[in-house]
């Protein structure tokens, strides 16, 4: 809904009403971070002072309201509460007034950088407003009402004037000029150290002229040197339709966060390489097996399909042997592929079988399945497919998934019939 960018440290920040959140990214789209994700209702929009470290926001949620925190996410402040739906927000940064216009009150409004001090600049006559900034003695916003570009004193409302009329609706709003984008903090001499994000904090919390606090992207951990970053050693992957994402399993305040991957689209299956850190996954609509390195580039086709010959069904990364095995529902058959893409060949297919959905132990050199015939089977074999066995034969209705405790060596999957999830070691 809401964006910003921090000029000194060349990071930018958005707000977003549909996941609740505010984050921030670096100008080239790299270390993205959740700054804030706890007790967001409908951010909206937001303004930056990094100069002082902070920044603001408006909340639509049940309360209306102002706030205020550092822009590392710290120090979260309520300044300005009971408002009806706070639309727009700007600072005056010679003066160091903020500057808001609500929706429900139709009033445009404005207090000292701290919530105090608060004064209505415009109590009428504005009908739909979206965007706003400011510039030397005016206030300027944007009416979806009347499509049009307004401006007024910026101190008592008066001299009000339309400035300009669009042919469609006008949305935000923005005035580039020195006087809007000055002053200094450490970020501005080599990312302030940071490996990733440097991110200003107030010097008046710190009791220092000026400070700074180095961000990781979303999961990472800072480094004893609070410089670098480290990637996490334990998460969960999902998918969704259009998207992969990950999240920490060991702490209950962890926000998901999406794979920057572009163009995907009807995700049916889905692994990872740990060793490379990148994600596999089938292409429904293409019928190919993709993979991309988790911050979005190197994406490629690993199986490809150009005859249209092939169904995968699913997938398992062998990330010791650097291999990839892939069941094919239109052959009936599982196959393996080198993770760069080469055809090694087929190791399961025998007239009667229907392999889908995998797994692999390659600690063990085991390769599992669950052969869809009429009653279905989980079966295991080597990983060239020898040494066949049918582990489960009875007491199973539509087993779906199946995934390896490579400690533990067990193996678990669900029932879709039974609506069960069950678990046995390898061993059957």
């Amino acid at each position: 809904e809401g964006m910003a960018v921090d000029w000194i440290a060349r990071n930018l920040y958005w707000t977003d009403m549909g996941l609740n959140r505010i984050e921030v990214v670096r100008l080239d789209g790299s270390s993205r971070k959740v700054i804030l994700h706890q007790n967001m209702d409908d951010p909206r929009a937001i303004a930056l002072d990094p100069a002082e470290g902070y920044m603001y926001w408006t909340d639509w949620g049940t309360s209306g309201r102002i706030e205020r925190a550092a822009m590392d996410g710290t120090y979260r402040k309520v300044l300005i509460g009971k408002l009806g739906r706070p639309n727009a927000i700007t600072i005056d940064y010679l003066e160091r007034r903020l500057y808001w216009i609500d929706v429900d009150a139709r009033k445009l409004e404005s207090s000292d950088l701290s919530g105090n001090n608060r004064v209505q600049v415009i109590g009428e006559d504005i009908y739909e407003p979206y965007g706003l900034t400011q510039y030397t003695d005016y206030i300027y916003w944007t009416d979806w009402n009347n499509k049009s570009i307004q401006r007024a004193n910026k101190t008592n409302g008066g001299n009000r004037t339309t400035i300009q009329i669009m042919p469609d609706n006008v949305l935000d709003i923005q005035v580039y000029h020195t006087s809007r984008q000055s002053g200094w903090n450490p970020c501005a001499l080599n990312n302030g150290g940071c490996a990733h994000l440097c991110l200003a904090v107030p010097a008046s919390i710190q009791s220092k002229i000026y400070t700074n606090h180095c961000g990781c992207p979303t999961h990472y951990s800072l480094n004893s040197d609070n410089k670098t970053c480290s990637y996490p050693k334990t998460f969960m992957l999902f998918s969704q339709r259009s998207s992969i994402n990950r999240f920490l399993i060991e702490t209950l305040d962890s926000p998901e966060i999406n794979f920057p991957i572009p163009n995907l689209k009807n995700i049916k299956g889905l692994d990872y390489d740990p060793v490379e850190r990148f994600v596999y996954w089938i292409d429904g609509r293409t019928k190919t097996v993709k993979k991309s390195h988790v911050n979005g580039t190197k994406a490629s086709i690993v199986v490809a399909n150009p005859t249209d010959n092939i169904h995968p069904f699913a997938i398992a990364v062998n990330s010791y042997s650097r291999t990839l095995f892939w069941s094919c529902s239109q052959h009936n058959t599982i196959n393996v592929t080198t993770l760069s893409g080469t055809p090694i060949g087929t190791v399961i297919g025998d007239e009667d079988d229907k392999p889908r959905y995998l797994a692999v132990h390659p600690t063990k050199g085991f390769l599992f399945w669950v052969n869809m015939i009429h009653p279905p089977l989980i079966e295991r074999s080597n990983m060239d497919g020898q040494m066949r066995k049918i582990l489960f034969s009875t007491e199973l209705d539509s087993p779906v998934s199946l995934t390896v405790d490579v400690l533990d060596n067990f193996i678990s999957w669900g029932d879709a019939g039974l609506k069960t999830i069950e678990r046995a070691t390898i061993f059957g």
